[in-house]
């Protein structure tokens, strides 16, 4: 019986053994296993509009007044997205102390009529500006992390609503990122923009500032400088889409102009070609300001360079209609947004004043009509 108790005895262990050594296995096979059986998560598709639409700026939707009576008329006239303002120093004037009122009336405006909205954030408030700058106008903030909690609140706030957002507004320039274009800076604002709108919103598109027109001086940079200069600092990963403002009176957009010149159609040959460069080709240049004034034709540039561009209001018509079927027929063409819906101050010698397709009295110029035939179009 001794004998027979230790060889049941030895037979047991060596059971629990085997069976120990088999969970082991199966244990090690199923975490072996596990990666290639359970899909990779692949982000959602973006949120991203056609290509071939045309929506507009309305810089007069800041009168409370006449707002509804313009949103109104820009659905009526055939438009399907607005370009809206989401302006940092006007919503926080105080750190931490939002008012959100007016920017919530201009947003619902648009998204009760089913516009497409384009958030433009921009702009910061005197406290989160460097206090020797505090004076100029449209300064760069001093660093990149109030921006970024400002960023988070708007993006939480509308997510319902919008679903793509252009990162400031020609941050290439003085005028509008004093004192003077800074890529350090803006590459940093734009990596915490893309990030924190993408917590919110995995599917939102993320689009550079739009880049205005120029050559590259002590304080402004040319597109293609302003765009390589991202890559460069390691933010080309942190937009959906590059924004340029390809500005071309009292010219055609469709002509070429001379090497070492802010000529638009040059400006966006350039662009594409760095961006396919950097393996970027399939990303697509959106418009989001592209226009004409009217104001007294000869009338010169608010940046005192000389250059002419009041034209005629025909003329308008016509840089319009080129420019839409231009930017249109680019292969990585994006939304176009024209600048503007209506004048501030028709006859104005104010070259901003002038952009408008409707005159200040709510009259239309013969642009709206010369646009209105290309919407249906594509």
């Amino acid at each position: 019986m001794n004998d027979a108790r230790g060889g049941s005895s030895a037979f047991s262990r060596r059971f629990v053994l085997m069976v120990a050594m088999v969970l082991v296995l199966i244990i090690a096979g199923c975490q072996t296993a596990e990666p290639s059986v359970t899909p990779a998560k692949t982000p959602p598709p973006r949120a991203t509009p056609p290509p071939s639409i045309v929506g507009v700026n309305a810089v007069t939707l800041i009168d409370p007044s006449t707002r509804t009576r313009q949103y109104d008329l820009i659905k009526a006239e055939g438009f399907r997205a607005v370009r809206v303002y989401i302006e940092w120093d006007l919503i926080e004037r105080s750190p931490g102390q939002f008012d959100w009122a007016d920017t919530d009336s201009l947003v619902m405006g648009a998204a009760d009529r089913g516009l497409m909205i384009l958030g433009l954030v921009s702009y910061a408030p005197s406290w989160a500006v460097p206090p020797q700058n505090r004076l100029l106008i449209h300064p760069a903030p001093a660093d990149a992390k109030p921006w970024r909690n400002f960023i988070a609140q708007a993006a939480q706030r509308y997510s319902n609503v919008i679903h793509n957002w252009e990162i400031w507004n020609e941050p290439n320039i003085d005028d509008s990122f004093a004192p003077a274009p800074d890529l350090a800076l803006y590459s940093s604002m734009l990596k915490e923009a893309y990030s924190a709108i993408k917590s919110v919103d995995p599917r939102s598109v993320v689009i550079t500032g739009g880049t205005s027109p120029a050559v590259d001086t002590a304080t402004e940079m040319s597109p293609v400088t302003f765009i390589k200069g991202l890559y460069d600092h390691g933010a080309g990963e942190f937009f959906d889409a590059v924004a340029m403002h390809p500005y071309s009176s009292p010219d055609l957009l469709s002509a070429p102009g001379p090497v070492d010149s802010s000529n638009s159609n040059r400006a966006i040959k350039e662009v594409s070609e760095l961006m396919a460069s950097q393996g970027q080709s399939d990303k697509r240049i959106w418009f989001t300001e592209f226009g004409a004034s009217t104001s007294t034709p000869g009338a010169t540039a608010p940046d005192l360079s000389g250059q002419q561009v009041g034209v005629t209001q025909q003329r308008q018509a016509e840089i319009l209609t080129d420019g839409i079927n231009y930017m249109r027929s680019l292969p990585n063409g994006g939304p176009i947004f024209l600048f503007d819906f209506r004048d501030v101050e028709t006859g104005s010698r104010d070259v901003e004043y002038n952009y408008g397709l409707l005159r200040s009295d709510f009259s239309a110029k013969p642009a709206l009509a010369a646009v209105q035939a290309l919407l249906g179009a594509r």
